[in-house]
């Protein structure tokens, strides 16, 4: 993980123990609650979350910067952009 991404997030939601869609409805909630450019962190255990998030990014105009997994803990850092 990179020690100066992790430094700049600004917001983390925890979805993990919940099922789709409630992993992606949190990150659309947060994601409002942050600046244009920051950086929101999603922690979720929800499989769906993988596929979600590529297309919640890629449908709003996020940019997913990260996406690791360990022991079935998938966490995601994703940079909320302007709006076009």
């Amino acid at each position: 993980m990179d020690e100066s991404l992790s430094s700049m997030v600004k917001l983390c939601v925890d979805a993990r123990q919940l099922i789709c869609p409630e992993p992606i409805r949190l990150l659309h909630q947060y994601i409002r609650k942050v600046a244009d450019y920051e950086i929101i962190e999603l922690w979720a255990t929800d499989l769906a979350s993988v596929r979600d998030v590529h297309h919640f990014c890629q449908f709003l105009g996020h940019e997913l910067l990260e996406q690791n997994e360990q022991n079935n803990i998938w966490q995601f850092k994703i940079r909320k952009n302007k709006p076009i």
